[in-house]
């Protein structure tokens, strides 16, 4: 009986240990712009970025002022520490959309916010107004 709970102990003390490892911070990113992550607001700064479990990116600036968690779509099922931030842009408003790793490949996805998919919509609708249509013979 002692050994079961030996062992069971052992395998707990296991799993804390990966979600501890896991949640540590995996990337730093200074960003010189303010932008979005879902919808929170985030400063221009130095941000700790992390991944407390698969699906879920937490970002937060490193003097603790603001903080964001959200839900990502993972591309190839690794937690590698992501070595780029690529955000979309909508005039002058950012949005955090993916973490990428050294060889440029996706490692997860941000969904699009509400404010992000009617800021596409009313840029598409611009592009749209400007373009002039000329008849050929």
């Amino acid at each position: 009986m002692n050994r079961k709970v030996a062992i069971t102990l052992f395998a707990a003390i296991v799993n804390v240990a990966i979600a501890a490892a896991s949640a540590q911070t995996i990337a730093k990113a200074d960003i010189p712009f303010s932008f979005r992550v879902g919808s929170a607001q985030m400063p221009a700064g130095e941000y700790n970025i992390k991944i407390p479990e698969a699906g879920q990116v937490w970002i937060g600036e490193v003097n603790g002022r603001a903080s964001a968690l959200a839900l990502a779509l993972t591309n190839t099922g690794s937690t590698a520490a992501p070595s780029k931030l690529v955000f979309d842009r909508y005039g002058d408003q950012y949005f955090l959309h993916e973490l990428r790793t050294a060889n440029n490949a996706p490692e997860m996805t941000l969904s699009h916010s509400k404010l992000e998919k009617r800021l596409q919509r009313e840029e598409a609708y611009r592009a749209q107004e400007s373009q002039t249509l000329v008849a050929l013979k």
